[in-house]
């Protein structure tokens, strides 16, 4: 396993490659139900059973992808990174 410019071990399996451009990310009509752990006046927290999908465009393309999020994360200056993962067979139908 290699390491990151962080000098940690790199996890992940496939190569990444930059994106230029815009990337839509669509949710379904759906409703997302689980149990709540916890509330408060700023938030809430609760648990999913099952993946959340989502429907993903890439800049320059009209396939539209469908994925399942996976990782949401603050990130600095107000930004929040975004992780999907794609099944081995990812086109919309």
């Amino acid at each position: 396993m290699a390491a990151n410019d962080n000098g940690l071990a790199e996890r992940r399996r496939d190569d990444r490659q930059a994106v230029a451009g815009a990337v839509r990310v669509r949710l379904p009509t759906q409703d997302v139900v689980g149990p709540g752990e916890n509330v408060s006046a700023e938030g809430l927290f609760f648990v999913i059973t099952g993946a959340l999908e989502v429907e993903v465009t890439l800049p320059g393309e009209s396939l539209v992808r469908r994925g399942e999020l996976v990782r949401v994360a603050a990130m600095s200056e107000g930004r929040v990174g975004i992780a999907i993962k794609f099944p081995t067979t990812s086109a919309a139908g």
